[in-house]
């Protein structure tokens, strides 16, 4: 009977020696790893630094993790004003007069007397594979003006100003043969209410840049065909909107999520969380390199052409 309980406090032993530091180690991993719980050499932006694990360790350091704070507070709210603007990118705001200018003809003179179409107007997207007149310009009336500096311009003067925006623009070649010689390469179009004040709003080529359409004003290639129909969509492609838009909402996302749990002390909550969105966001420029190879975009950085109905 004594030699079994001597045996029963050797494996008591045994067991308090091998399972309670485990134990200890799982219950410290699994508490978040609060920073109170951390012991105080491991609160040192140094020793976070070059740790295995520089994230997780980084937040247990007071001063490093409230000067993050502050960055994301400052940074997040800037990204979410310009994802606002996303819907708008590309599309042609509502105005009351349009003109169109050519600044270059096909056979490299300016215009002169004739703006080098027969007709330009603005298309709405009607949810298939096609686009459409937009509705306000019925009743449009188009005048052929001469500016000084700009030769010959079209205004389209619609007969009351649009209530939504507008998804792309077109313009229609002259329908005399043996014109090509008068067909705008480099042109641009510009919108106002009042006739003074001019903004541009289209233009022969276009590049997208940082979620933002820059006109570029370079030769476009337009169609040889008399009365072709040319096409100007410059609304954001789905590969600028996935890989640069929703990667910057996952990005930010994840990283003021890492900044409340920090601030809560579960850091190793924080960096999971941190890492999950920084998978999604690889997973999203994935998504942008496959629709780039597959020709998917939807918008290209020349003047397309088209036909609508």
């Amino acid at each position: 009977m004594r030699q079994e309980n001597k045996l029963d406090k050797v494996l008591l032993y045994g067991q308090r020696a091998t399972l309670l530091p485990s134990r200890a180690l799982e219950a410290f991993r699994e508490d978040g790893t609060k920073s109170e719980n951390q012991p105080k050499r491991l609160r040192t932006a140094r020793f976070a630094i070059f740790s295995s694990r520089p994230i997780e360790h980084a937040l247990g350091v007071r001063w490093l993790r409230l000067l993050f704070t502050l960055i994301i507070c400052c940074f997040f709210p800037l990204d979410l004003l310009r994802l606002a603007d996303l819907g708008s990118a590309g599309r042609i705001a509502p105005f009351r007069h349009y003109k169109f200018t050519t600044l270059e003809t096909r056979g490299g003179t300016a215009a002169d007397a004739l703006p080098g179409i027969s007709e330009f107007g603005l298309l709405e997207y009607t949810g298939d594979l096609y686009s459409c007149r937009a509705s306000a310009m019925q009743g449009a009336n188009f005048t052929q003006l001469t500016e000084e500096g700009n030769g010959a311009v079209l205004l389209m003067s619609l007969r009351e100003k649009g209530t939504r925006w507008y998804d792309s623009w077109f313009l229609v070649t002259r329908r005399e043969l043996g014109s090509q010689a008068l067909d705008p390469v480099k042109f641009k179009l510009e919108a106002s209410d009042d006739l003074v004040s001019w903004v541009t709003v289209g233009s022969s080529t276009w590049e997208q840049l940082d979620l933002k359409i820059v006109m570029t004003g370079r030769a476009a290639e337009t169609p040889l065909e008399r009365g072709a129909v040319m096409e100007m969509d410059m609304r954001l492609s789905w590969a600028i909107v996935l890989g640069q838009g929703f990667a910057i909402l996952v990005f930010n996302g994840s990283a003021f999520l890492l900044a409340i749990l920090g601030n809560l002390g579960y850091h190793r909550w924080a960096t999971s969380a941190f890492e999950w969105g920084f998978a999604v966001q690889v997973l999203l420029q994935l998504a942008r390199a496959l629709s780039h190879a597959l020709s998917l975009d939807l918008v290209t950085n020349e003047a397309a052409h088209a036909f609508f109905r």
